[in-house]
């Protein structure tokens, strides 16, 4: 053998030593990682480590980060380049994706790890499946799909049948009311039968599924029946309470509190099938805001009325012993048309100062009520503000309403109108505050009842 050759073979040697050395590496790599995995209790060095969740390094991996969960010691990641970490040891090894897959421990070993990932990565629950299919004969040949007893359709395996139905139930789980879908199932039963002959037509998967799902009308051979959980927010309704007053007169209300509704979160399960609600069960509900009641003062207070000395009981008259004193009694003036079905109540709580009559040389065509200055007056009885509202002379500052069968009420003297012509009111509403407007002396509301224009005693309407 020559020289030269020698000297050739001696150059190559360093060669296959070189190339040997990543293979050695990777060898030991490998027996450290079953033996970390295998016996990660008496390492010294991980004995006060936690096991924790680990994000990759987006530098390092090329990608998003992700979420990895392993062993405190050992874990692996598969990604463009396969990355090995030991603690804080971290060693890339390009090497390793060329490498037949692992057996034994060390494969045991990377699944346990792995394991976990594909679990801790499901962030949402899946709606309960019910699957139709009743009973599967055989596992081999040609797969009859009967559907409540009647044919349908045959595929090449019973696998592909299984997955074809389970293909359509999967159709259901996007929710149609804006909820959460918790279970679907069928209103049919689905059976498959298995047959060694070859049918006459045989769908694969896709046509299978696409035959399921539009059946011959496009309605679909599956009537799919689900389960959404949906949330509302629902008004509460207040309700009205209502409390007597003995210093108030009978048939004079006064609401002293205004209701307000409150709301509530509401969850149901509703049923639907084939895409229509058939039926909806309240799971729960939780209080928003409480709603607020209305409350209604209601006066208890009876004004006990002068018996007439007339031959006439019922009948009032003008006293000619009122005229001279210059106070009228509270029975003066002749009585008046029937108001039924109105129904009068006092404008305001008070004593009565002066009556309807002859007073001081001339006639006075209402009562007078004494008060503070800016008093609520009520509407006596439900009706609509009329034109002559406004400021009339002796009347001051005035509100009129007509009540219907002719009867109309006045409200004089008032501080300030609180309605305007046009405006329908109800009983008992506010109308204007008392005040002594025009010709008065103080405070005072000035109260009339008039049918056909004409003006009668408001004694004998008022309870």
């Amino acid at each position: 053998m020559s020289k030269r050759t020698k000297a050739k073979r001696n150059r190559k040697r360093p060669r296959k030593q070189r190339a040997f050395l990543p293979c050695f590496a990777l060898l030991l790599a490998a027996a450290a990682l079953f033996f970390i995995s295998s016996n990660n209790e008496d390492l010294p060095f991980s004995a006060n480590i936690a096991p924790q969740p680990v994000m990759a390094s987006e530098e390092i991996l090329g990608m998003t980060p992700v979420p990895v969960v392993g062993s405190d010691s050992a874990l692996i990641s598969l990604t463009q380049e396969s990355i090995v970490r030991f603690d804080s040891a971290l060693i890339s090894m390009p090497e390793l994706m060329d490498m037949p897959p692992a057996t034994g421990s060390l494969a045991q070993s990377i699944s346990a790890t792995a394991a976990p990932l594909a679990t801790s990565l499901r962030t949402f629950a899946e709606p309960e499946i019910e699957t139709p299919i009743q009973s599967v004969e055989g596992d081999s040949g040609y797969a009859v799909v009967m559907i409540d007893n009647r044919f349908i359709l045959a595929t090449k395996t019973p696998q592909d049948a299984e997955r074809a139905i389970n293909a359509v139930m999967d159709t259901a789980k996007t929710p149609l009311l804006g909820g959460k879908v918790q279970r679907i199932s069928s209103a049919e039963s689905v059976d498959i039968l298995t047959q060694r002959e070859a049918p006459a037509t045989v769908y694969s998967y896709e046509e299978a599924f696409l035959k399921l799902l539009n059946g011959p009308a496009g309605t679909g051979y599956l009537t799919l029946v689900t389960q959404e959980l949906i949330s509302t927010t629902e008004d509460i309704d207040y309700k009205t309470e209502t409390k007597e007053d003995p210093d108030m007169l009978k048939g004079e209300t006064k609401t002293i509190q205004q209701g307000k509704d409150g709301t509530r979160k509401t969850e149901y399960l509703v049923t639907l099938q084939g895409g229509e609600e058939t039926e909806r069960e309240l799971v729960g509900e939780k209080i928003v805001e409480a709603p607020t009641p209305k409350i209604v003062v209601k006066g208890t207070k009876v004004v006990q009325k002068t018996s007439s000395s007339s031959s006439s009981s019922s009948s009032l008259r003008t006293s000619s012993s009122s005229s001279t004193s210059g106070k009228p009694g509270p029975n003066e003036g002749e009585t008046g048309p029937s108001a039924s079905p109105l129904s009068f109540a006092w404008p305001v709580s008070g004593r009565v100062s002066s009556y309807f009559g002859m007073r001081w040389g001339r006639m006075h065509y209402g009562i007078d009520i004494p008060g503070s200055e800016g008093t609520p007056l009520m509407a006596s009885e439900g009706g609509t503000v009329t034109s002559y509202t406004g400021e009339h002379g002796d009347y001051g500052y005035v509100v009129e309403i007509d009540h219907g069968n002719g009867f109309r009420t006045r409200y004089a003297h008032n501080s300030q109108n609180l309605v305007v012509s046009g405006q329908h009111v109800s009983k008992g509403e506010v109308i204007a505050l008392m005040g002594d407007t025009g010709n008065s002396s103080t405070a005072h509301i000035h109260f009339e009842i008039r049918a056909g224009g004409t003006p009668y005693n408001p004694i004998q309407y008022l309870p």
